[in-house]
């Protein structure tokens, strides 16, 4: 049969490809060596194998860092002090009392901004201040000196609610003080207000303290991260012996192929 394309005699026609070298010739290539394939093979895992074990040593060599974060990024304790509303409008500090534990100096300071007499920044003013040696009570009225103690300083007056408040307290207990930093408009009327916020009552802020720095370890904080420190490290320790393993490994064999 003719067709307008001419003769079909049924046989298919083949049509011949350049293969192999003949393509990378016509695409710029140049061919594989069949030597080369085994070398970029053993380079490849080579690669892989120094960067697994550079990432199961890098804990080990973060570890000076995290025990700095750990034990020296925060220094000072839970603070066990809280402070509460007064039926006559004023303020009251609540503490968790320990066994034992002596009142040592209290400071209340209030944030003064600047005003149009003194134009310099804003600066804390004292305005209550005590000093001595007596039991610390589990509540102490702010103006209001406890037995035992010496008053400094007495400035109370009438605190404003947008007033900028810090309470510290150093008791026997603990090396560094109790510090609480609020607004008076933060206080509630009923219940304590500490760092971990509000709390309904002064059982409850009591109970929650009290679990989280417990007597005779008022520094928890710190020893809480130094038992994660020993996690990391034995973390890191694990990691490293395969790490070091594989890097030695691959620095081997780079030796020997070279």
């Amino acid at each position: 049969m003719v067709g307008a394309g001419g003769p079909k005699t049924g046989i298919p026609r083949v049509v011949s490809r350049p293969v192999g070298s003949e393509q990378d010739a016509l695409v710029g290539r140049r061919p594989l060596d069949p030597y080369q394939a085994p070398i970029a093979r053993r380079r490849a895992a080579r690669q892989w194998q120094w960067w697994v074990g550079a990432a199961l040593m890098l804990p080990l060599a973060i570890l000076p860092f995290v025990a700095f974060v750990s034990l020296y990024g925060d220094s000072f304790p839970i603070s066990r002090i809280g402070v509460a509303s007064t039926s006559a409008g004023g303020l009251r500090v609540v503490s968790v009392v320990c066994p034992s534990e002596r009142l040592r100096a209290v400071r209340v300071t209030k944030r003064v901004p600047p005003s149009e007499v003194d134009r310099h920044a804003a600066r804390n003013v004292t305005i209550w201040s005590l000093h001595g040696d007596a039991p610390l009570p589990a509540s102490m009225e702010v103006g209001t000196a406890p037995p035992g103690m010496v008053e400094l300083a007495d400035r109370v007056g009438y605190l404003q609610p947008d007033d900028r408040i810090s309470v510290t307290v150093v008791t026997s207990e603990s090396q560094y003080p109790y510090q609480l930093d609020f607004v008076v408009r933060d206080v509630p009327p009923h219940g304590v207000w500490s760092d971990a916020g509000p709390t309904a009552s002064e059982r409850e802020f009591r109970r929650d303290t009290l679990r989280k720095a417990p007597c005779g370890d008022p520094d928890r904080r710190r020893q809480r991260a130094g038992r994660f420190v020993g996690y990391w490290f034995g973390f890191a320790a694990v990691c490293s012996v395969p790490g070091i393993v594989l890097v030695n490994t691959a620095r081997e064999r780079r030796r020997r192929d070279s």
